[in-house]
């Protein structure tokens, strides 16, 4: 029998009724012992956990391939859910605008127009961050792919490289956050000012209703900042000193995660 179909088996072993399951697709090793994490669903809530290993008994490698398997899972999805669809947001966006406003100002009847000059100026910096949040996300999205992946094994690497990554995709949001937050009324000037000088004529339809929605909701914007706290205490220190605190604070949040998961494991039972 295939390993994967044993695998399967072992995992079917603890489903109850009416229940999915989620293995995950790779294994953290421990003595050349693999060991797998499985989540338990019913109606997509969470209801049970288990570690399987086809190789070992031994308890004391289940908890450490436990505290592994959940830090680099919990850390990679947040990377998948949070940042892909952000990631899809093409440059073209800010681009589009950027170019409509830069070539009004050429025109130079309204060349010293301050409200256009300081909005065209935070759009440049937006569209830089997203550049950057776009290129890291593919970088990290063919990580993923062709190393974890295809390897069906994680390493300490992988989880430090994984934490090294999801600090530079944080630091991008706290910036974009930052600007739009602390420049709302600037870019909602900026907005007013496009369609009151018709420069919105030349701008195409998906672009002016992306204007149009990044300013849509003030308050959303402005409650977006309660999410960078953490950001916002480390952005002056060295890298690495961010880096090594980033590291404490998720090692943090998956010790918390944990506790809910031991509560509700399934197997191995008593670790």
């Amino acid at each position: 029998m295939m390993e994967v179909e044993k695998l399967i088996n072992e995992v079917k072993k603890h489903k109850k009724m009416f229940e999915n399951y989620a293995l995950n697709p790779f294994a953290y090793e421990i003595n050349e012992n693999k060991y797998y994490f499985v989540t338990y669903k019913r109606k997509e809530k969470e209801t049970g956990y288990a570690v399987i290993s086809l190789d070992s008994p031994l308890k004391d490698e289940y908890m450490e391939a436990l505290q592994k398997l959940l830090l680099f899972s919990g850390v990679s999805r947040n990377i998948f859910i949070e940042i892909g669809p952000r990631a899809s947001v093409g440059p073209e966006f800010f681009t589009n605008i950027i170019n409509a406003v830069e070539d009004y100002l050429k025109q130079g009847g309204d060349k010293e127009n301050k409200i256009l000059i300081e909005g065209l100026n935070l759009f440049v910096k937006m569209r830089e961050t997203q550049i950057k949040t776009i290129q890291l996300y593919k970088e990290y999205e063919n990580y993923y792919d062709n190393g974890v992946l295809k390897r069906n094994i994680i390493t300490d690497n992988d989880i430090d490289y994984t934490l090294t990554m999801v600090h530079q995709f944080d630091m991008l949001l706290f910036t974009l956050n930052y600007l739009s937050n602390n420049h709302i009324d600037a870019l909602e000037r900026f907005k007013n000012e496009i369609f009151s000088k018709n420069i919105d004529r030349t701008i195409d339809k998906e672009s002016k209703k992306f204007l149009q929605g990044l300013l849509a909701e003030k308050e959303n914007i402005a409650n977006g900042s309660q999410n960078f706290i953490f950001e916002e205490k480390i952005k002056d220190l060295p890298l690495e000193e961010q880096l090594t605190k980033k590291k404490i604070e998720v090692q943090k949040s998956a010790t918390e995660y944990q506790k809910k998961v031991m509560k509700n494991l399934r197997h191995p039972l008593n670790i």
